[in-house]
């Protein structure tokens, strides 16, 4: 499953920039225009809804190569809880 996102990782500015989650059976990833996509790891830290812009959920973005990671701040854009449910527990799955 492929869903919109935005996302903002580590200390960038406030600003959001767009990206894609992607969910499959090994885990969640983020694509970003232009950049290297990252793997999405967990646990996630927080998610919170009912904003005007959908649901937004803490969590760290790993480089392919095995790095550390980085915490990122994504915003799905849905308030659906199962949707959110579904991409928690990807991102909390398999590493």
């Amino acid at each position: 499953m492929t869903m919109r996102c935005r996302y903002r990782k580590g200390a960038q500015a406030p600003a959001m920039a767009r990206g894609k989650i992607v969910l499959s059976r090994r885990g969640a990833v983020l694509e970003r225009p232009g950049g290297q996509a990252l793997r999405l790891v967990g646990p996630v830290a927080a998610a919170t809804g009912g904003g005007r812009g959908g649901t937004a959920l803490t969590c760290t973005a790993a480089d392919w190569a095995g790095g550390s990671g980085e915490q990122v701040v994504l915003l799905v854009l849905t308030w659906d809880a199962q949707t959110v449910r579904l991409v928690t527990d990807s991102v909390s799955g398999p590493a």
